[in-house]
């Protein structure tokens, strides 16, 4: 099982941010999780409302908190996770940690990434544009070792 720790900036207005929630409930769907932490979770807004519904059979902490839910015991503070078991994490805005109970590790998942360019779903699009730039950097290495030969 995995369970996560996001920032509440998720659910701030805004396209970032809407893209942000967007790509993290995505990722949740991909998952079986059964626990998300919110650090500093005091807006009450209809973001957040609507994230709470569409997340309505996963457990929820809310920061500040010490919590014991199925096993999983910590401290959520404004800002950072002290969970056991696991390295103190942060609580950045545009990224999440996520954790995995079996292999024991935690790691940074970086929502932001792309956010203006491309969509989860066009991956075929950025895999085009990362050969392209692959093969035009090969070109002009083999351009400069003919230069100098």
């Amino acid at each position: 099982m995995k369970f996560y720790y996001i920032d509440d900036a998720m659910f701030e207005a805004g396209a970032f941010q809407e893209e942000i929630r967007h790509r993290f409930l995505c990722h949740l769907r991909k998952n079986q999780v059964k626990l998300i932490l919110v650090s500093a979770a005091h807006k009450e807004n209809g973001r957040y409302r609507k994230f709470l519904e569409e997340c309505k059979n996963i457990s929820i902490v809310r920061s500040p908190a010490i919590f014991d839910v199925d096993g999983i015991c910590g401290t959520l503070h404004t800002g950072y996770a002290a969970i056991e078991g696991y390295p103190i994490q942060h609580a950045y805005s545009g990224t999440c940690v996520e954790f995995d109970e079996k292999e024991k590790k935690a790691k940074r998942i970086y929502l932001d990434m792309f956010v203006d360019h491309h969509k989860e779903e066009n991956f075929d699009f950025l895999v085009e544009e990362l050969e392209k730039a692959i093969q035009d950097k090969i070109f002009d290495m083999k351009k400069k070792k003919d230069e100098i030969n």
